[in-house]
């Protein structure tokens, strides 16, 4: 028995030295558990502080960089206030120069010179009295009439082409026409019940010259006369009608002779001769080649004819205007849609007249 008990006593001891011995374990594994634990704390709070600090270091570097560029951009702008500067004392010292030594005014060229062809007063009265047609009768206003009117001609090409058109669309026109013309299609004009009025016959009205038509009233009668001369021979008949060259206000004719379009607005009515200008421009005497719809909405859009009033319009008929031929059509057709009829002028119809300037 005393045996048994002390087996049983050894027993006990040695399982209780075994339960210390893996309560020592244990807690030494907790322990080293807890110290691990740690560590990795540790180690992640390190990765988090040094990823903050390069997050940081890479802001502060941003940083300086953006404050060289400001402080390169600052040095850029005092360099060019100092050039301003620079520029504007050399400017205030220029104008000090020239205010003390202005230059001297360049020596004006002397302006073309020429002798007028001389005349007396008998060879005008003269002339004004062959070339006097009887006092046309006045012919009242008939509202909404379009009267086409072409200048400068008549051409080889586009003046047959514009007569077909007119044929076509039962128009009637007027043509003022000039002595070097194609003066062959003046009866064709004629037959057709289209006006023929005068224009010029050499249309020297620009360079200042004794061929200027415009150096008196004297020459300006001996250039109309040529041209009536011409058109008598085609059609049996003198004109009542005319145009003159650059219209009843042009300036050009001051270049040669001062008040000449004064006289001769006067004058030509008084001869029975009705002159007209125009109060609606084609725009094609700008340049040749002016695209056919700018003339179309030039016409059609014009002031006149959005007032629905009687309108003269200024076309020109040469080899060089083919465009206005082509636009000739879309012209008709727009203005009869807009209530127009059309009309040829006649010496009583009076009006379209511009303010003369010379």
């Amino acid at each position: 028995m005393k045996e048994l008990l002390l087996g049983n006593k050894k027993t006990v001891i040695l399982y209780a030295v075994i339960v210390l011995l893996i309560a020592t374990l244990t807690a030494s594994c907790f322990k080293i558990s807890a110290e691990k634990s740690r560590k990795n704390a540790l180690t992640s709070q390190n990765s988090e502080l040094k990823k903050s600090n390069e997050k940081k270091e890479k802001e502060l570097k941003e940083k300086e960089k953006q404050l060289e560029e400001k402080a390169k951009q600052i040095e850029e702008k005092d360099k060019q206030i100092a050039d301003l500067e620079k520029k504007n004392l050399e400017l205030t010292a220029a104008r000090q120069k020239a205010a003390a030594n202005p230059p001297q005014p360049a020596p004006t060229a002397p302006a073309p010179s020429f002798t007028p062809p001389s005349y007396s007063q008998d060879a005008l009265n003269a002339l004004i009295a062959d070339m006097t047609l009887p006092k046309p009768v006045e012919i009242p206003n008939k509202g909404k009439v379009c009267y086409l009117t072409f200048d400068d001609g008549p051409s080889t090409r586009v003046t047959p082409v514009i007569l077909d058109i007119l044929k076509k669309h039962s128009v009637k026109a007027t043509f003022f026409v000039v002595g070097t013309g194609n003066l062959s299609l003046l009866k064709r004009m004629s037959d057709e019940g289209h006006t023929i009025g005068l224009h010029s016959n050499t249309h020297q009205c620009y360079k200042i010259s004794a061929e200027n038509i415009y150096c008196s009233p004297y020459t300006y009668l001996l250039d109309l006369k040529a041209v009536s001369d011409k058109v008598a021979a085609a059609i049996g008949k003198r004109p009542g009608v005319i145009r003159f060259p650059g219209g009843g206000s042009n300036k050009v004719s001051e270049r040669v002779c001062k008040g000449i379009m004064t006289t001769l607005t006067k004058l030509l009515p008084d001869m029975g001769y009705t002159y007209f200008d125009w109060n609606v421009s084609s725009g094609d005497a700008e340049r040749d080649g002016v695209p056919k719809d700018q003339i179309i909405n030039n016409v059609l859009n014009s002031g006149p004819v959005a007032r629905g009033e009687g309108i003269c319009v200024l076309m020109h008929d040469t080899n060089a205007k083919a465009t206005t031929a082509e636009a000739l059509e879309g012209i008709i057709t727009g203005l009869k849609a807009r209530g127009y009829t059309f009309e040829a002028l006649s010496p009583g119809n009076f009006g379209f007249h511009h303010n003369v300037n010379n």
